[in-house]
This record gives structure tokens, C-alpha cells and sequence, in this order.
């Protein structure tokens, strides 16, 4: 089950639902839930990643800038994700003090949420997409004649 696009719909769909309020409260008060929540989160990345960001050495099952679509349409959505999160003049989850202690409001927590997941996702996300645009440009120079 590594193609592609499949994957991409896959590692979509996690990301989203576990931030459905029912899915998100649901694995914040239910260890099992909150396994099953990193688990699935972990094993759609992997699955992404190995079908868009092979290692070095294996064949390709994606052309370079195929790859840098996925990566690029994956940052949007996920950005779109954590700036909904931070963005958001209310909050999208309820308050469970029994579950989560914290200084910040549970505003200023879904908020720094967003923040975190929206920027370093971006960063990594956007880091893949160039190195699959040089190992391209790679490509298409030796391609040149000359």
C-alpha cells in the first residue's frame, strides 16, 4: 500500500480526523484512544513519506516534481489546518480540566496547538519539497547535452 496517492488521502484523512472535537476529546480521555491516535498519526506519515520521499538508492515510484505536488498540496492543507487552530476566536474543544492542567486558557492552548503543528510541519514539509526539486534539477542537468 505505498502509492501515492492513496497514502496522501490516508495521511490527510488522520490528520484531519483526530481533530474532528469528538475524535480530539475522545483520545484526550481515553488512553486507548490517545494510543491509537499517535499510532495511526505515525503510521500514515511513515506510509506517506516512504511513498513520496523514498531513500536514497531505491527506485523512485514518483517522478520529482510528482512528488513535490504531494508535499506542496500537503503543506496547504495541514497549514490550513494549524491556522484554523490558531486562528480561531473560540475554541473547538471543550474544556476538560480533569484531563489536561495547564497556565494557558484552553483558547491559548488549542492556539499554540495550531502554531506548533501548522509551523514545523511547513518547515518540514517545504525542507522534502526542496530536496526533491534539487535532486530534479539534478536530473535534468545531466540530461543537457554537453
Amino acid at each position: 500500500m505505498s502509492k501515492p496517492l492513496v497514502s496522501w488521502l490516508v495521511f490527510a484523512t488522520v490528520i484531519w480526523l483526530w481533530r474532528v472535537p469528538r475524535f480530539y476529546v475522545w483520545a484526550l480521555e481515553n488512553s486507548f484512544a490517545h494510543a491509537l491516535e499517535h499510532f495511526t498519526m505515525l503510521a500514515a506519515a511513515a506510509l506517506f513519506r516512504w511513498s513520496v520521499v523514498q531513500p536514497l538508492g531505491r527506485r523512485r515510484q514518483l517522478q520529482a516534481g510528482v512528488g513535490i505536488l504531494y508535499l506542496l498540496t500537503t503543506l496547504i492543507h495541514t497549514g490550513l489546518l494549524g491556522a484554523l487552530l490558531t486562528f480561531a476566536p473560540v475554541p473547538y474543544y471543550a474544556a476538560n480540566t480533569d484531563v489536561i492542567t495547564t497556565t494557558l486558557s484552553t483558547l491559548e492552548d488549542q492556539q499554540l496547538a495550531g502554531l506548533i503543528m501548522w509551523m514545523p510541519m511547513g518547515l518540514l514539509l517545504g525542507a522534502w519539497a526542496v530536496m526533491l526539486l534539487g535532486q530534479w534539477l539534478r536530473q535534468m542537468e545531466k540530461r543537457l547535452p554537453g
